[in-house]
Protein backbone atom coordinates (compact mmCIF):
# COMPACT_ATOMS: atom_id res chain seq x y z
CA UNK A 1 0.00 0.00 0.00
CA UNK A 2 1.41 3.73 -0.90
CA UNK A 3 2.31 5.69 1.63
CA UNK A 4 0.22 9.07 2.75
CA UNK A 5 1.26 11.98 3.57
CA UNK A 6 -0.02 15.71 4.66
CA UNK A 7 2.72 17.37 2.92
CA UNK A 8 5.64 16.82 0.48
CA UNK A 9 8.43 19.71 1.09
CA UNK A 10 10.94 19.79 -2.00
CA UNK A 11 14.34 21.09 -0.86
CA UNK A 12 16.50 19.94 1.26
CA UNK A 13 18.57 23.18 2.20
CA UNK A 14 17.79 25.57 5.15
CA UNK A 15 14.43 26.43 4.29
CA UNK A 16 13.31 22.75 3.40
CA UNK A 17 14.38 21.48 6.74
CA UNK A 18 12.55 24.22 8.85
CA UNK A 19 9.10 23.44 7.00
CA UNK A 20 10.44 19.09 7.95
CA UNK A 21 10.82 20.57 11.67
CA UNK A 22 7.27 22.69 11.74
CA UNK A 23 5.64 20.08 10.27
CA UNK A 24 6.93 17.24 12.97
CA UNK A 25 5.86 19.61 15.65
CA UNK A 26 2.84 19.54 14.52
CA UNK A 27 2.41 15.69 14.08
CA UNK A 28 2.14 16.00 10.33
CA UNK A 29 3.66 12.91 8.11
CA UNK A 30 6.09 14.98 5.74
CA UNK A 31 8.26 13.89 3.14
CA UNK A 32 11.50 15.98 2.20
CA UNK A 33 13.08 15.63 -1.04
CA UNK A 34 16.31 16.54 -2.30
CA UNK A 35 17.92 16.06 -4.99
CA UNK A 36 21.81 15.91 -4.17
CA UNK A 37 22.65 16.06 -0.28
CA UNK A 38 21.35 17.13 2.72
CA UNK A 39 21.60 20.98 2.98
CA UNK A 40 21.22 22.04 -0.89
CA UNK A 41 22.46 24.21 -2.55
CA UNK A 42 23.74 26.09 0.20
CA UNK A 43 26.39 23.47 0.27
CA UNK A 44 28.15 25.36 -2.67
CA UNK A 45 28.70 28.65 -0.62
CA UNK A 46 32.14 29.59 0.17
CA UNK A 47 30.46 31.97 2.74
CA UNK A 48 26.57 33.16 3.91
CA UNK A 49 26.50 36.66 6.06
CA UNK A 50 23.44 37.69 7.68
CA UNK A 51 22.18 34.16 8.54
CA UNK A 52 20.18 33.45 11.86
CA UNK A 53 22.29 32.41 14.56
CA UNK A 54 25.66 32.93 12.81
CA UNK A 55 26.64 36.77 13.43
CA UNK A 56 30.13 36.39 11.69
CA UNK A 57 28.57 34.43 9.05
CA UNK A 58 28.75 30.54 7.82
CA UNK A 59 30.23 28.51 5.10
CA UNK A 60 27.90 26.60 3.54
CA UNK A 61 29.32 23.66 3.93
CA UNK A 62 29.02 23.96 7.54
CA UNK A 63 25.45 25.27 7.64
CA UNK A 64 24.21 22.43 5.08
CA UNK A 65 25.20 19.18 7.48
CA UNK A 66 24.08 21.36 10.71
CA UNK A 67 20.43 21.51 9.38
CA UNK A 68 19.83 17.84 8.61
CA UNK A 69 21.90 17.10 12.19
CA UNK A 70 19.09 19.24 13.83
CA UNK A 71 16.92 16.52 15.83
CA UNK A 72 12.69 17.52 16.86
CA UNK A 73 11.55 16.58 20.06
CA UNK A 74 8.23 15.83 20.23
CA UNK A 75 8.55 14.78 23.83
Amino acid sequence: MAEIYDMVIIGGGAAGFTAGIYAARDRCQALLLERVAAGGQVLNCEHIENYPGFPDGVAGYTLGPSCSNRRCSLD
